[in-house]
């Protein structure tokens, strides 16, 4: 179990180093939140990888916005098993925070988050910020693995 542990650390790092300037998301939701994403999209392709079609296994962010519904919820527990890690999960609108506006489930409920944007849809302006606060995130979980020793 170590070890297997200790090879996903490693690869990891070697992928990180590789992908220095870019983050590579996942989104799972389809809703309003999801026209604030676009807007924010097009100024972020320096940072963001633009690959449509991508694995869990292959990203370091999990975006969810909308509601989610009880169908929903394994997917999503699914989905964040096949992430390596080091990876951040963000949480974008009112639906996905906090599930009271539709009385759906909490995306907190189902797995830790990391960055919350607020708002109905959120203003693109603070989806760039949060992904500014993800790629630190990121930075700052592969310099522990570093210190740790699972760097090669």
């Amino acid at each position: 179990m170590q070890k297997q542990r200790e090879k996903e650390m490693n690869r990891a790092l070697r992928r990180s180093r590789f992908f220095e300037k870019e983050i590579r998301p996942y989104v799972i939701g389809d809703s309003c939140c999801n026209n604030a994403i676009l807007m924010a999209e097009n100024e972020l392709s320096e940072v963001l990888n633009p690959v449509n079609k991508v694995k869990p296994e292959d990203c370091d962010l999990l975006i969810v916005h909308g509601v989610i519904t009880p169908k929903l919820v394994p997917y999503v527990k699914e989905t964040i098993k096949k992430f390596n890690y080091p990876y951040v999960v963000m949480a974008i609108g009112q639906c996905t925070i906090s599930g009271t506006f539709f009385k759906t489930i909490p995306l907190s409920d189902i797995t830790e988050v990391h960055i919350k944007v607020v708002g109905c849809a959120p203003e693109p302006e603070e989806i760039r910020q949060a992904v500014a606060k993800a790629k630190e995130l990121l930075r700052e979980k592969m310099t522990t693995l570093s210190e740790a020793g699972f760097a090669e």
